[in-house]
């Protein structure tokens, strides 16, 4: 889907290899407006992450308490997991019929 966009990410980190935990999460928590995360077949927005840590957090981590991946920040806003209509809306502002 990024390949058919022409995207282009600037900057890039394994997951496997660089493990994020709720201390480096909160702080990243604090460069974005939103966040955004794939869950099951849909997708949820946190638009106030200071109110919603708790349940933030919960939904951004995977089983080794690290982000989830993939994740990607975007016009400030923080994109979690994969949907494809999340990365329409959010990254590629593509409008649904």
């Amino acid at each position: 889907m990024i390949e058919s966009h022409a995207f282009r990410l600037n900057h890039i980190e394994d997951a496997r290899k660089k493990k994020l935990l709720e201390t480096d999460l909160s702080a990243l928590l604090h460069t974005v407006q939103r966040v955004v995360v794939a869950s099951g077949k849909g997708y949820t927005l946190f638009d106030d992450t200071e109110n919603q840590r708790e349940a933030l957090l919960k939904k951004i981590t995977g089983p080794s308490q690290s982000l989830r991946a993939p994740a990607l920040i975007f016009n400030q806003t923080l994109v979690v997991g994969f949907h494809e209509d999340m990365y329409a809306k959010y990254i590629f502002h593509v409008q649904s019929p």
